[in-house]
C-alpha cells in the first residue's frame, strides 16, 4: 500500500520509520514528498515472503538521476517507455528481447493513470544526457540486460532524442 506525505505534514510517529538520510533529502532539496510503502498483497507480497510488513520511504517523483533504492523500478521504466515511444519503438518487445524467457516486467496499469504520473514522474526531455542517466539508474536496479540492449540499439542508431534548447 502506498501512501504519500509532504515532508513537513510526516506523521510524528513515521519519523521513526523513516531513515533520516531520506527525511534529510526531502527536507533539503526542491523535493519535499515522500512515499511511504507498506510491502503488503496491494504491492505483491505474500505474508509468508521475506519483507511482508516492512515500511520503506523514498523521495518523490522521481528523477533519471535516481539511484536504486528498491522502490523506483517502476519508475526509470516508464521512463524508458516514453523514450521507446519517442523511437518508435515497443516497451514489451524491447524486454522480451532482452529477457526473452520472463514476460515484461513492471509494465503497469498505473502508466494510464495521470494522477500516479504525476506524484510519481517528474519530466524530463528525451535527451542524450537523460538516457544516459536513465541506463546508470537501470543498471543499478540490476536490469544488466536490458541496459545492454538499449546500449547496442543507441550504438545502431535506433533511438531518438530531444535535442538540447539552443543545439544544432
Amino acid at each position: 500500500m502506498r501512501t504519500y506525505h509532504h515532508i513537513g505534514a510526516l506523521p510524528e510517529e513515521h519519523h521513526r520509520h523513516c531513515p533520516q538520510h531520506v527525511r534529510e533529502q526531502a527536507m533539503g532539496g526542491d523535493r519535499p514528498h515522500l512515499v511511504e510503502i507498506l510491502w503488503d498483497e496491494l504491492e505483491g507480497f505474500a505474508p509468508e515472503d521475506p519483507g511482508y510488513g516492512h515500511r520503506q520511504y523514498s523521495v518523490r517523483p522521481y528523477r533519471v538521476t535516481d539511484r536504486c533504492d528498491g522502490t523506483r523500478d517502476e519508475n526509470a521504466l516508464y521512463i524508458l517507455k516514453l523514450y521507446l515511444q519517442h523511437a518508435g519503438l515497443d516497451y514489451s518487445t524491447t524486454h522480451t528481447a532482452a529477457y526473452p524467457d520472463e514476460p515484461p516486467k513492471w509494465e503497469s496499469e498505473l502508466w494510464e493513470d495521470p494522477s500516479w504520473i504525476q506524484r510519481e514522474i517528474e519530466p524530463c526531455p528525451l535527451t542524450r544526457e537523460n538516457f544516459h542517466h536513465l541506463l546508470d539508474s537501470l543498471y543499478d536496479m540490476n536490469h544488466h540486460s536490458l541496459v545492454a540492449l538499449l546500449k547496442d540499439l543507441e550504438r545502431n542508431q535506433q533511438l531518438k532524442f530531444t535535442p538540447l534548447q539552443g543545439a544544432k
